[in-house]
C-alpha cells in the first residue's frame, strides 16, 4: 500500500514551462545562444535532457550559471504563476489522509515554498531543493533513507523521462503526467507504471494504489 508521495514541482504542480522558456530566452545573449523558438520547443518536448541541452545550443560548462540565474529571476515571476487545475484539490485530500508528502524539485526551495503558501498549498512534509538535472534517482534513495521511506510504499509523479528513468532506479513506482515539459508520446516510451492526461486521473490511479476506498 502507498503511503508516501513525491511530486516534481515545475511543469508537475505549477504551470511554468512558458515562463521558464522566457527567462531563458532573456539570457540568450549573456550566455551566447541563439533564442528557443517555437519549432525548437516543439522538439524539445520529444527529447531528453542531454538532447535538449545540445538542441538549446548553450555551452555546457556555462549551463549552471545559467539555470542559478534562471532560478533567480524565477522568484519575480512567482506572482504570476498558477498551479495546474486539480492540483491544490489533490494535494489537499493526500494531506488529509495523513499520507507523507515530498517535493524533489531542481527549482530553489524558496521558490518552491513561496509559490505555495501564495497559493495555500503548502501541505507537504518535506521541500528537496536544488536538485541537479542529472542523479535525481540517489536524490530519490537519499531522501528515503532520511525519512525512512520504504521504496514499495512509495510513489514519485512528474512530467520528464528522467523522472521516470529516476524513480526505476530507485526502485519507486512513477507516474507520468502529460501536461507538463515532455510528450506523452516520449514518456510512453519510457513505460512509466501510469500516465496521467489530467489531474482528475491521478485521484482515480492514486485511490487504487492506496488500496483504501475511503480515501477519496
Amino acid at each position: 500500500m502507498i503511503e508516501n508521495v513525491i511530486f516534481d514541482f515545475d511543469g508537475t504542480i505549477v504551470d511554468s514551462f512558458n515562463e521558464v522558456i522566457r527567462l531563458v530566452n532573456s539570457l540568450s545573449e549573456k550566455y551566447g545562444f541563439k533564442k528557443i523558438s517555437q519549432i525548437q520547443i516543439a522538439k524539445m518536448r520529444n527529447q531528453g535532457i542531454e538532447e535538449a541541452i545540445k538542441t538549446l545550443g548553450v555551452n555546457i560548462f556555462k549551463l549552471p550559471f545559467l539555470l542559478l540565474e534562471v532560478r533567480s529571476l524565477y522568484k519575480d515571476s512567482i506572482k504570476n504563476l498558477k498551479p495546474f487545475k486539480g492540483i491544490g484539490e489533490l494535494l489537499k485530500k493526500l494531506k488529509e489522509k495523513g499520507l507523507f508528502l515530498e517535493i524533489v524539485t531542481t527549482n530553489s526551495e524558496e521558490n518552491t515554498t513561496e509559490f505555495l503558501e501564495k497559493n495555500d498549498m503548502n501541505v507537504f512534509n518535506f521541500i528537496k531543493g536544488d536538485v541537479s538535472f542529472f542523479g535525481k534517482d540517489t536524490i530519490l534513495i537519499g531522501e528515503m533513507k532520511v525519512h525512512d521511506l520504504r521504496p514499495e510504499e512509495t510513489i514519485y509523479i512528474g512530467d520528464e523521462i528522467r523522472d521516470v528513468e529516476a524513480a526505476k532506479s530507485a526502485g519507486v513506482k512513477v507516474i507520468s503526467v502529460t501536461w507538463g515539459y515532455n510528450s506523452k508520446k516520449i514518456l510512453e516510451s519510457y513505460s512509466p507504471d501510469f500516465i496521467a492526461q489530467k489531474p482528475q486521473q491521478l485521484l482515480k490511479f492514486l485511490e487504487k494504489e492506496f488500496d483504501r476506498q475511503d480515501l477519496f
